[in-house]
């Protein structure tokens, strides 16, 4: 009997070192404690488990069989650690509301539901605090009850987890250090409250913060594009194009051949070309000349589906474009001394041009730099051809046209596609993610990301989104910086893609790599003044009879954009050139056409 009462001793000895703790009241704080942190970890645990399983799992039914077995011992030590924090607030949470309320074991049920359920736990709660006249435990009671209402808002059931456990869970943690005798309010369990009020703080003045900065870049922005940046904006300004649907546009459109430019240089295999193409594309020849009889407008894009993102619209072809001028090039190397073709080809270069400069995407002044390029250099056989003075070549090159203010422009669309894209990012579920092109490591990680830590996302997207504001505006500062070099530009625009991709910055997918536009337009601008050059050398050769050997005859050279380094001149075999420096400071191939401006005078120098 002595050995037996002995035994039954120990039995409740442990039971109530393991389970009770000091006093109920510590014994539910430490339960629920228990409860909170392992409910902070849990998730993590399963992702890292997730992550873990080695790819053979399912290779054959044996290594199934195993990883089942290992999934069901980690559950198990899971739910063995859970339940131990569950059993203690449980029984303690029985313990208190027997002592205050009334000696019945019929608590037993509300308190183990209150170990799953915590709004029933505060429910509770509630008559002890108004009781004890404990008015801080009942403002903290509310406060639970807040972020239940909270957790019910929140989109995924690992949210609702996370709101519930660092929500309601530690109101109620503090709740029951209030309860106690007077003269024994535990302080200590309150005092993470001032770090939660700290932590809403500092989340509300950071939202506040990027609002605000956010608002003023946009309106700098729409300054600067001189028009609407957001997404209703552009498709307002879109609905009112020319649809690409529509003749002759439609037809246009359609227009594509890859011709090889290098291969049809001479006269008369261009004439030979051209004879052929306009026997088995004549629809496509209609068509260009159809489309130049209209005036150089938007083209209005359309969707495939109702409520398509703008990224997602089809875009008109551009490459369409690029066809047609490669013919003109084609037609004034088959007639280069005939001043009426050049004149038609030449305007018609304009066009293509003025259409491309419609389009206010970047892609779309890209293919204007393309036209502008084609056209100069298919002015170089009219500047060998000879038949040409200085002044009337002038007139052909024109004026360089304002790229900055043209590359100005793209930042309405860009930042439209962008506000779009964080628009899309802030909604998506963790899912919905997925179906964005982006790279898969980041869907990865904002899949965790969007569902374990909600308000950091949205913050982040703000951040990133100013981020990409911001660089906007940079670059079109400098793009009207003529006092730098498009390669000093280009330094002071360069972003690090790889730690933005590290950081898992929405800039690294929204911002383009605009750095280098601001190279190719200096380039473009030192090609034109390379083709005034070339045709101040052949003035320079009708007079004297033949080529210079050097610049020397000019009262100044002019200085490189790309480089502010003077341009140069050479004779080669097949007439000459004029060039800059590349990019990385070296001398161009003489088959190079990037950095150089090269006439073919057949060898007639």
């Amino acid at each position: 009997m002595k050995n037996k009462t002995l035994k039954h001793y120990k039995r409740k000895k442990f039971f109530y070192r393991f389970f009770m703790r000091k006093s109920p009241r510590s014994g539910a704080m430490f339960g629920l404690a228990w409860m909170i942190c392992f409910g902070a970890i849990l998730p993590l645990s399963l992702w890292i488990f997730a992550k873990i399983t080695p790819d053979w799992a399912s290779d054959s039914t044996f290594n199934v069989i195993v990883w089942a077995v290992v999934a069901l011992l980690f559950f198990t030590i899971c739910l063995l650690i859970y339940a131990y924090g569950f059993l203690t607030f449980a029984k303690n949470f029985y313990t208190i509301l027997r002592n205050d309320l009334k000696k019945s074991r019929f608590w037993k049920i509300p308190a183990f539901i209150s170990a799953v359920w915590y709004e029933l736990a505060g429910i509770l709660l509630l008559p002890i605090v108004i009781k004890k006249k404990r008015w801080a435990g009942l403002l903290i009671i509310l406060l639970s009850f807040v972020f239940g209402f909270l957790g019910y808002m929140l989109d995924t059931p690992l949210q609702k987890w996370w709101c519930f456990h660092f929500g309601v869970a530690y109101m109620l943690f503090c709740a029951i250090g209030v309860i106690g005798k007077k003269g024994d309010f535990q302080r200590k369990a309150v005092y993470p409250l001032f770090g939660f009020g700290l932590f809403g703080i500092v989340l509300l003045a950071s939202d506040f913060y990027f609002y605000t900065r956010i608002q003023s870049s946009q309106s700098e922005l729409a300054k600067v594009t001189q028009c609407g940046i957001g997404v209703a904006d552009w498709q307002k300004r879109n609905a009112s194009g020319y649809s690409i649907n529509k003749e002759p546009v439609k037809s246009f459109c359609k227009v594509y051949m890859k011709i090889d430019m290098e291969k049809y240089q001479t006269p008369e295999e261009a004439k030979k070309y051209l004879a052929e193409l306009r026997k088995t594309q004549a629809d496509k020849f209609i068509a260009t000349e159809k489309l130049l009889e209209l005036k150089p407008q938007r083209i209005s894009y359309n969707w495939v589906e109702p409520g398509e993102p703008v990224a997602g619209m089809l875009l008109p072809d551009l490459q369409c474009f690029r066809t047609a001028a490669k013919l003109r090039i084609l037609e004034m190397r088959a007639n280069a001394a005939d001043r009426t073709v050049i004149a038609k080809c030449n305007q018609d270069m304009l066009k293509f041009r003025e259409w491309c400069f419609y389009n206010e995407t970047l892609i779309g002044k890209l293919y204007a730099v393309a036209m502008e390029s084609l056209r100069l250099d298919a002015l170089s056989y009219a500047i060998a051809s000879g038949v040409y003075s200085k002044d009337e070549m002038i007139k052909l090159i024109g004026k360089s046209p304002d790229w900055s203010k043209q590359y100005s422009e793209t930042f309405a669309s860009e930042n439209a596609m962008s506000e779009e894209f964080v628009n899309r990012l802030k909604n998506a579920s963790a899912e919905g993610i997925q179906s964005l092109e982006i790279p898969s490591s980041t869907k990865t990680f904002w899949k965790f990301y969007q569902k374990f830590a909600p308000l950091f996302v949205k913050m982040n997207i703000k951040r990133d989104y100013l981020f990409t504001l911001n660089y906007y505006l940079k670059i079109n500062s400098l793009l009207y910086r003529d006092d730098l070099s498009g390669l000093e530009k280009k330094k002071m625009a360069y972003l690090n893609y790889d730690s933005l991709c590290a950081e898992h910055s929405i800039a690294s997918q929204v911002a383009p790599a605009l750095s280098e536009v601001l190279v190719r337009i200096d380039r473009m601008r030192d090609v034109h003044q390379m083709a005034l050059l070339a045709a101040e050398v052949m003035e320079y050769r009708k007079q004297h009879g033949k080529l210079p050997e050097a610049l020397s005859f000019l009262t100044q050279i002019p200085l490189a954009k790309l480089d502010h380094k003077p341009l140069m001149y050479e004779k080669t075999r097949e007439g000459f050139r004029i060039f800059s420096h590349t990019h990385k400071g070296e001398k161009p191939d003489e088959k190079d056409s990037a950095y150089s401006y090269r006439v073919h005078l057949d060898g007639k120098k």
